[in-house]
Order: structure tokens, then C-alpha cells, then sequence
């Protein structure tokens, strides 16, 4: 992925303004961090406030994702209408197929600019149904019938 920077809350702001121009609503987080570290996502509503507090804290996250999930959603790993998750390893944002277009690519990865130094990165297509986030960690296609290359994204200095 390459090297992190930037401020996780002005990430979240970002990432959220992002799922809102989409139209949909950002609804769940997840954290992994000295505080939170069970990895379940929770409501927006009910922790945003309690998590600001711990990062600003100085207990930074080992990990962190914002999903915008719809109210009769069964699993949150399939259900998605939007999902980004950013850890040590990659930040990866997951978007529906009818919401790809240029425009909503080149603002993602001007967004993404902001907060890693990308050494490789990929644009790629692939249903949820085969968890995109694996494939993110480990780059492996074996056990992905759908996945489809759309651009592959390298360091420009």
C-alpha cells in the first residue's frame, strides 16, 4: 500500500462525504484500536462521539472502516452499499457496480492520495459475494471467478 499519513477523523470526514455523494447514508463503523478491539462494527448514532474521543485521545486504530449498510441487512461482509476499511496492510473502498464511473473513481483516489504514499494499487471488479476485502489483503485471485482488472495504479514519483 505504502505509507500512512494524514488524520484518521479528517479520513473519516472524507470517506463519509464520499458515501454521501453517493446517496447513501454511512450507518456502521469498525475499530480496532487500544479501546475498541473486538472488530464488530457499531452504529454511527451510537459510538462516532465515544471513538473522536479515543482517537483524539491519542489511541489511534490498528484499523477502521465505514460501511453505509441498508436498514434490513442481514450480514454487513455482503450487504453493503458501501464499505471502506483502512488498516496497515491496504485501504480498500468498495463501491457498487452502478456507482463506478470516472468522476466517482478519480475523487475516491484523491481522497485515498491524501492518506497513504500508494506504492500498488488496483481498480478492480469483482461481487461482494467473493469478499473483495480478501482479495484486497491478499491479492490472490484463486477462489474468484468474477474478479476483472480495471486499472492497475502505481507510485507516480
Amino acid at each position: 500500500m505504502g505509507s500512512k499519513k494524514g488524520n484518521w477523523i479528517e479520513f473519516y470526514t472524507d470517506i463519509k462525504e464520499i458515501i454521501d455523494n453517493l446517496g447513501y447514508e454511512h450507518t456502521h463503523i469498525g475499530i480496532k484500536n487500544g479501546k475498541f478491539s473486538s472488530g464488530k462494527i457499531m452504529t454511527v448514532k451510537r459510538k462516532e462521539k465515544e471513538i473522536f474521543e479515543s482517537i483524539n485521545g491519542g489511541d489511534l486504530p490498528l484499523s477502521f472502516s465505514l460501511y453505509s449498510l441498508p436498514k434490513n441487512y442481514k450480514v454487513a461482509s455482503f450487504d453493503y452499499d458501501f464499505l471502506c476499511e483502512r488498516n496497515d496492510s491496504y485501504i480498500s473502498v468498495i463501491i457498487k457496480e452502478n456507482d463506478y464511473n470516472a468522476s466517482i473513481e478519480k475523487t475516491i483516489l484523491s481522497v485515498l492520495e491524501k492518506y497513504i504514499d500508494l506504492e500498488y494499487g488496483e481498480v478492480y471488479s469483482v461481487l461482494a459475494s467473493e469478499m473483495p476485502l480478501l482479495y484486497a489483503e491478499t491479492r490472490d485471485t484463486k477462489n474468484l471467478k468474477t474478479y476483472s482488472m480495471i486499472k492497475i495504479l502505481k507510485n507516480r514519483s
